[in-house]
Order: C-alpha cells, then structure tokens, then sequence
C-alpha cells in the first residue's frame, strides 16, 4: 500500500512540475510539449527524432529533410546528422560557392 501512495505522489508531483519537465531514469520529458526526443515522432520544434543517425541513412523515425540541399539552397550537398537535441547538425554540409 505505501509503494502506490509514493507512486501516486511522484506523479502528481511531476505533474505540477508542468514548465520544468519531469526526470527519470531516462532522460527529461518536458510535460507541457509533445517533443520528447528519441520517441520516434518528429513533433514541435524537432528537425529530426534520430539522434547519431544521418538522415539519409534511416528516414524511419523520419527526418524533415533528408540532406543539406534539401534542408536549406546555402547548401550544394552533405548529410544531415541528427543531434541529440534532435536538430540538425550541419558540420557535413558543403556551402554553394
């Protein structure tokens, strides 16, 4: 009985924690947006929700844009790599000269 009652009051505490998010063994989810990085769904503000993974090489969980040239015309080529913040990370793409 004392375990459901602990249970029931960390939940509720971390539904109060609304702006701050709530912590757990795996990571920090935000309560007030669906962006929760790394659950396979590419929602909000994520560019891509495959975080190490370049997107041409797996678009499923997708990414929004599969490559540099796609992604922005600043760019002539390159791989998009997700970052664990779920954003792209732009270190490979070739600048149009």
């Amino acid at each position: 009985m004392k375990s459901y009652v602990i249970i029931g009051l960390a939940v509720a505490l971390c539904t109060v924690l609304v702006f701050s998010g709530c912590k757990t063994g795996q990571g920090t989810y935000p309560l007030s947006s669906s962006n929760i990085c790394g659950d396979g769904k590419v929602t909000g503000s994520e560019m891509c929700d495959t975080p190490g993974v370049y997107c041409d090489a797996n678009p499923q969980p997708p990414c929004k844009h599969l490559d540099c040239a796609s992604y922005s015309n600043k760019y002539s080529g390159g791989r998009l790599l997700c970052n664990s913040k779920c954003m792209y990370d732009i270190s490979s793409c070739i600048r149009k000269r």
